[in-house]
């Protein structure tokens, strides 16, 4: 298992790893809901709607995809990076999904129909890791090179860099 995620407003949690597939479990009763299937290879990042209705993952397959949640249906399918996908965010409001790759972008996209809309940054060195600051539209994001910045998600203009380390940055958290 590389990434796991609770569902706003229920009892259900997400989980997702080497496997490729994306596991829905009943935290009530510890038994599996649901099993999405869809990556061709590992998947490290999970996002959930903050509605709930939505989960996105990001797979080294080079795509992310959108999993309906309420449906417990495949949605669309977000391809174009040119390397491994490895984290994946929703807007506030859920109708875009940001995604971070080995690439160095972060590509923006709808979360209605999976369409591509730009790439919202680029960086020199891959991305490993993403989230949505609460209370707006700025991303935080950390590289294979140490770096760690924050973005504009609605512009892609850089708000802040932060100190960097000396390795690549593997993982982040957000206070909500």
């Amino acid at each position: 298992v590389n990434a796991v995620a609770f569902v706003p407003g229920s009892k259900l949690a997400l989980a997702a790893g080497d496997d490729g597939t994306v596991a829905l479990w009943d935290l009530e009763t510890g038994k599996l809901a649901h099993r999405f299937l869809g990556h061709e290879a590992k998947i490290v990042g999970l996002a959930v709607s903050a509605d709930g209705k939505w989960a996105a993952s990001a797979s080294w397959d080079r795509t992310a995809r959108l999993w309906d949640l309420a449906k417990r249906e495949p949605g669309p399918v977000l391809s174009g990076h040119q390397g491994p996908v490895n984290a994946v965010a929703f807007s506030a409001d859920g109708s875009r999904v940001y995604s971070a790759s080995a690439d160095g972008t972060i590509g923006l996209w709808s979360s209605a129909d999976g369409s591509f809309q730009r790439p919202l940054y680029r960086h020199g060195w891959g991305i490993n890791v993403l989230a949505r600051l609460p209370g707006g539209e700025r991303l935080i994001f950390g590289g294979l090179n140490g770096s760690l910045a924050v973005v504009d998600g609605e512009t892609g203009a850089t708000v802040m860099e932060l100190p960097a380390h000396e390795r690549p940055v593997l993982a982040l958290a957000v206070l909500a």
